[in-house]
């Protein structure tokens, strides 16, 4: 949907549509969508309303309508190919076309997506360099002349076309064009060249609708807990039935769950068919403590009995398969020593400590599976304060799980952060055969420079620093950070690495890097969304991952990539932005996420300075 979780600006506040004027919108029709606000102020118990203003039922001015102003962003990849973006706000009155401020959108597969009636100069000139202040005159006839086939509005059209990306803002809803309301309208059409060869618009086709949730509603009825994903199509949209809409792949929270004063979150999900996780914090005596947890029939959190031991620093969680409930707690102690904790993950989220051991004179630690056999590889800054990354063996016996060092190797930079995540199948966009199988580190370097680098673990254990490059951005200029993070995402043919960082400006920074099969790395793509505190990152879908920051003001926001997979001969590794939701005050927060089930679990430490679990329903899509 070319919305996202935060377009709108209120809170209980939702896109609102069932079809468009008179037709039905699941079979080929374009599509209006407006907005409302649940009101407990209004009548009895509460009203849908579209207005801004509490207690009012109904907007009393275009600018008082809660889906005025909510931001528009391109649902698609294409290039732009007619707009218009100076249309007073004043609706029939306007003189406009009837599109008002628009867009039109190419795509590479022959449609053209309008979205329209966005708001007077909000179209930011990169996307709509078009002059015109008013254009009047519809679009003409194509020729030969096929019923019901129009060319672009003549002075919409562009000289040269502008490329879009998925995610990138389109503009804001507005009150521009044929319209008696401000509200958005979004149209899909085939497209053909006409025997001139200009762009011809044919029949209207169905929206195809993904990443997205819905609920059915009327005016009197309040929001329930009750969202349905939608799996490609609009056909649920028949001018009859309204429907609220969540634009966004991360769903509703299914549960909250505040367990106790702490920091230092860290939290890792198990196999699918345990349904739950590991959760680990320092609690308010800096002591660790760590807990199973379980989801009920409703997908509400249920605690095992919590392990509590001695002080500590800093704390990471790694489970020893993608198949196993067993996890492994890596952690900087009181002493400065290096940890080792499994964990025999009983089923109803108990944990019984096994076989681990205790190695001296670290900094800080990350922790995640081993790609080549059961066990957990663990990255963390030695005592020389260079990069150690060690690969662990973990066997399980009755309720026992042991751990045994088989090989390691050390960087000879220094460090100041570092993230890590598995790799099992990396392979060059030009590459069909093979596949890298070892980690990828981040790291963030004592002059602040940050490093992303590989390293091949062999089924034996054997562990080899192989490449490493430094992290620039889109102008090639080395980027100065202050956290960093990485995930990998993809399937069993090909997997990319998605770095997140917190520049020293305190930007966030995301980047998608290849990995050949030798374990050379290249990057991508590379995206800067604005100003962040906290950090964390996870993948949650095949080919999706989902970064967890602190907003510039402190409010945790949860934004959603996706990850392009290669498909024919055209390259994967293309990054878009899909989503973002927005939540309360953290200051830490750690994630992590289970495609299998389309859940993801966040654990924060929230303005009360408790740590906080968050369930989510997700609906990623695998079509790309």
């Amino acid at each position: 949907m070319p919305w996202r979780g935060d377009s709108l600006d209120l809170a209980n506040t939702y896109f609102r549509g069932k079809g468009h004027s008179g037709w039905n919108a699941g079979v080929g029709n374009p599509l209006d969508l407006g907005a409302v606000r649940w009101d407990s102020t209004i009548g009895a118990n509460g009203k849908w309303t579209t207005s801004r203003t509490t207690g009012q039922d109904g907007n009393t001015t275009p600018q008082d309508d809660v889906v005025f102003g909510a931001k528009v962003y391109s649902p698609v990849d294409g290039f732009v190919v007619g707009c218009q973006k100076e249309v007073d706000d004043n609706g029939n009155a306007s003189g406009s076309i009837v599109s008002g401020n628009h867009v039109n959108i190419l795509t590479s597969d022959g449609r053209m997506i309008l979205l329209a009636h966005l708001r007077d100069n909000t179209i930011p000139p990169g996307v709509c360099p078009n002059t015109v202040d008013l254009v009047t005159t519809s679009g003409a006839n194509c020729v030969p002349n096929v019923s019901g086939s129009k060319r672009l509005p003549v002075d919409t059209i562009l000289t040269t076309p502008v490329e879009i990306h998925k995610g990138d803002f389109v503009g804001e809803v507005g009150f521009s064009g044929n319209t008696s309301n401000p509200h958005f309208h979004i149209q899909v059409k085939s497209v053909t060249t006409d025997s001139q060869g200009e762009l011809c618009l044919g029949d209207d086709e169905v929206i195809e609708f993904d990443e997205s949730w819905r609920q059915a509603t009327a005016d009197l009825t309040p929001l329930t807990d009750s969202w349905t994903a939608f799996a490609g199509n609009a056909g649920v949209f028949d001018n009859t039935q309204e429907y609220l809409l969540l634009s966004d792949p991360l769903g509703a929270r299914v549960d909250t769950l505040d367990i106790e004063e702490g920091t230092i979150p860290a939290i890792v999900m198990t196999n699918p068919s345990t349904s739950g996780g590991v959760v680990a914090y320092k609690n308010a005596s800096n002591n660790f403590t760590a807990m199973g947890f379980v989801f009920d029939a409703n997908g509400d959190f249920d605690l095992g009995t919590p392990d509590v031991k001695g002080s500590v620093s800093d704390i990471a969680l790694a489970k020893i398969s993608t198949s196993s409930r067993h996890v492994v707690a890596a952690v900087r102690n009181g002493s400065n020593n290096l940890q080792i904790i499994p964990y025999f993950v009983e089923t109803d989220g108990d944990l019984i400590e096994g076989t681990g051991e205790t190695r001296s004179g670290i900094g800080f630690v990350e922790a995640t599976r081993s790609p080549s056999h059961d066990g957990v590889v663990v990255a963390f800054k030695n005592s020389s304060n260079t990069l150690s990354v060690y690969d662990y063996e973990a066997t399980v016996s009755g309720t026992n799980v042991a751990v045994d060092l088989l090989g390691n190797d050390v960087s000879s930079d220094t460090i100041s952060d570092v993230g890590v995540a598995a790799v099992t199948a990396g392979r060059g966009n030009a590459e069909t055969t093979g596949a890298f199988k070892g980690v990828v580190t981040v790291e963030r370097r004592t002059d602040n420079s940050m490093w992303v680098r590989t390293w091949a673990i062999s089924a034996a254990g054997v562990v080899d620093d192989i490449d490493v490059e430094q992290a620039k951005d889109a102008s090639n200029t080395a980027i100065s950070v202050a956290e960093v993070d990485v995930a990998v995402v993809g399937d069993t043919s090909r997997e990319f690495a998605v770095v997140s960082a917190r520049t020293q400006a305190g930007n966030l920074v995301v980047q998608t890097w290849e990995i050949a099969t030798t374990g050379a790395l290249t990057r991508l793509e590379h995206a800067s969304p604005g100003a962040i505190g906290a950090l964390g990152s996870a993948k949650v879908g095949t080919q999706d991952a989902l970064t967890a920051v602190a907003d510039s003001g402190g409010n945790l926001s949860l934004i959603s990539w996706s990850v392009s997979p290669k498909v024919g001969s055209t390259a994967g590794g293309l990054l878009r932005r899909v989503g973002t939701r927005l939540f309360g005050g953290i200051s830490a927060v750690a994630m992590d996420g289970r495609p299998a089930t389309d859940e993801a679990v966040i654990v924060v430490r929230n303005s009360s300075n408790d740590i906080s679990l968050l369930h989510h329903r997700t609906n990623y899509s695998a079509a790309r």
